[in-house]
C-alpha cells in the first residue's frame, strides 16, 4: 500500500510539471492578443513564476519548502491583483488588499523573527485559500445579479475565477487530510492525499487555458 501511495504521488508530480510547461507556452501564445482583457495580459508572469518554482524544486530538492513559501506569497498577491481587476465591488477590492497586507506583514515578520524560511507553509496556504475564495464568491454574486451578464462560454473572467475558486476551495480539505495522515505517522498516505493537489491544479489549468483562448472582445 505504501509503495502504491508513493507511486501515485510521483506520477502526479511528473504530470503537473509538464502541465506547467504547457500552461506557460499557451499563455505566451494567447495572452497578448489585441482583444485580450488587460488582466489576462499579466497571466504569463504567474505562469512563469509557477514553472520556475517547479524547476527549482526538481533541481534543488533541499530548498523546496522555502521556494514554496515565497511562492505562496507571490501567488496570493498575483491572484488578488487579477481578482480585484475583475470584481466590481470597491469594498471587496479594498478588503482583499487589506487582507493581503495583514498576510504579508505576518509572513515577513515570521521570517525576520525566526530567521527560518523552511518552516511548514500549511498555515499560509490555508489563509491564502480563504482570502482568495472571498472575491471569487463576490464575483459570482455580481455576475448572476447582472441582467447584462455575458455569454459565459466565451467569458475569460468567468473561467479564470472558476479555476481559482475550484482549486483553492478543494485545496483546504486536501491540506487538512494531508496533515492528518502526517500526524498519524503515515507519510506515504499523506503524500498520496497531497497528490490530489496536483490533480486539482491540472483541472484549474484547463479552466485557465479555456479563459486564455476565449475570443470575446470585451470582458465583463
Amino acid at each position: 500500500m505504501d509503495a502504491t501511495a508513493s507511486h501515485i504521488f510521483k506520477i502526479s508530480l511528473e504530470i503537473i510539471y509538464y502541465f506547467n510547461i504547457i500552461l506557460f507556452g499557451i499563455s505566451l501564445i494567447f495572452c497578448f492578443r489585441k482583444y485580450t482583457p488587460g488582466y489576462m495580459k499579466t497571466f504569463p508572469i504567474y505562469c512563469f513564476g509557477n514553472l520556475l518554482v517547479e524547476i527549482s524544486a526538481r533541481s534543488y530538492p533541499q530548498i523546496t519548502i522555502p521556494v514554496y513559501n515565497f511562492f505562496t506569497l507571490f501567488e496570493l498577491l498575483y491572484f488578488s491583483f487579477l481578482l480585484t481587476r475583475i470584481v466590481v465591488s470597491r469594498a471587496t477590492r479594498k478588503s482583499v488588499w487589506a487582507l493581503n497586507a495583514v498576510f504579508s506583514f505576518f509572513f515577513l515578520k515570521h521570517l525576520v523573527s525566526h530567521k527560518d524560511i523552511s518552516y511548514s507553509n500549511v498555515g499560509p496556504i490555508l489563509l491564502e485559500s480563504f482570502i482568495l475564495i472571498i472575491p471569487c464568491v463576490i464575483y459570482y454574486k455580481e455576475l448572476f445579479s447582472n441582467p447584462l451578464a455575458p455569454d459565459l462560454a466565451d467569458e475569460p473572467a468567468f473561467w479564470m475565477v472558476t479555476g481559482i475558486l475550484f482549486y483553492f476551495f478543494l485545496l483546504i480539505p486536501t491540506i487538512w487530510f494531508t496533515e492528518y495522515y502526517s500526524y498519524l505517522k503515515m507519510p506515504d498516505i499523506a503524500k498520496a492525499v497531497y497528490s490530489v493537489n496536483n490533480y486539482l491544479q491540472i483541472i484549474s489549468y484547463l479552466m485557465f487555458i479555456k479563459a486564455m483562448t476565449c475570443k470575446r472582445m470585451k470582458s465583463y
